[in-house]
């Protein structure tokens, strides 16, 4: 960055816009419950397959 400059008494602003990063969080939350569903599912049909289909072999 070759235009930064430095001002005596003058309040420092914030890096991060505050709706976008409460977005980003909402989204990943969101990811994150996706990913914890979808492992739940494949757990319970590989705990199925397990009791129900290995026996037979």
């Amino acid at each position: 960055m070759t235009d930064a400059s430095i001002h005596q008494g003058a309040l420092e602003a914030a890096n991060q816009d505050v709706v976008q990063g409460s977005l980003d969080l909402i989204v990943m939350q969101r990811q994150a419950e996706m990913m914890q569903k979808a492992l739940t599912v494949f757990h319970t049909e590989f705990n199925r397959i397990a009791t129900e289909d290995l026996p037979k072999i």
